[in-house]
């Protein structure tokens, strides 16, 4: 799975090597899994969708940063998270993006996406209880007017993507 704001020529190379990593590091697994840049690749002898497989894993890229009303920030992450799975739960990509506002014109951007056979209650579920566990892990509450700025990446049966640094214009840059 390659996140939907990848472009497609990225997506298709590293689908194409992605095995041979695989299949190098781990030669008798029944499950593997690798996560380059903005694509996930996964293949298991089992259902995606179950205790035994959706382990999930996290990379995290944490720097703390000044943060004038953590309370707010706070908030405003919950706001557009909620946001988000409520729009690609509904959605037929199973993909949602977007901004709010946390102070004057401070922007906090977030983007979730679902593997596209989810069903949307399987979507749901999912996204909010990895974001629901990783907000509370990191939540932007070190010391006063200090918080975290951070790039969150879990996947178990689906990719989130938590991001408070702007998503299109790191890929128009890159």
């Amino acid at each position: 799975m390659c996140y939907i704001t990848s472009l497609w020529d990225e997506c298709k190379k590293f689908l194409e090597l992605a095995p041979s990593y695989v299949s190098t590091a781990c030669p008798n697994g029944l499950t593997g899994g690798l996560m380059y840049d903005r694509c996930l690749f996964r293949y298991s002898n089992q259902p995606f969708v179950t205790s035994e497989t959706d382990q999930g894993r996290i990379f995290q890229v944490i720097r703390i940063a000044y943060v004038e009303d953590v309370v707010t920030m706070n908030n405003s992450r919950w706001r557009l998270m909620d946001r988000l799975i409520n729009d690609a739960t509904t959605s037929p990509q199973r993909f949602a993006s977007g901004k709010e506002v946390y102070k004057n014109s401070t922007m906090t951007y977030g983007l979730v996406q679902c593997r596209i056979d989810l069903k949307p209650d399987e979507c749901e579920n999912c996204l909010r209880s990895s974001t629901e566990t990783k907000l509370e892990a990191s939540d932007c509450s070190v010391g006063r007017g200090y918080g975290h700025q951070f790039k969150l990446v879990a996947f178990g049966p689906l990719c989130l993507v938590l991001d408070l640094l702007p998503l299109m214009e790191e890929k128009e840059q890159g």
